[in-house]
């Protein structure tokens, strides 16, 4: 992947603090996966996610990070 990148983008991962975080967003994406949320929809879905749940101390926000 990053031999990819680079052809693409000449010195785009140069030093090894790079390469580690490349390495580890793409294992989290790979893992993980992400939950896409379109331009259109992030006002609505940030407005959800800073509410807290009846009862619930830490918002969304937090609870998911």
């Amino acid at each position: 992947m990053v031999e990819a990148l680079r052809c693409q983008r000449v010195n785009m991962v140069q030093t090894k603090d790079q390469y580690i975080y490349l390495h580890e967003a793409l294992a989290e994406a790979l893992l993980i996966g992400t939950d896409h949320v379109w331009y259109r929809q992030f006002e609505n879905v940030h407005s959800f996610m800073i509410a807290r749940e009846p009862g619930d101390k830490q918002t969304r926000l937090i609870k998911q990070f």
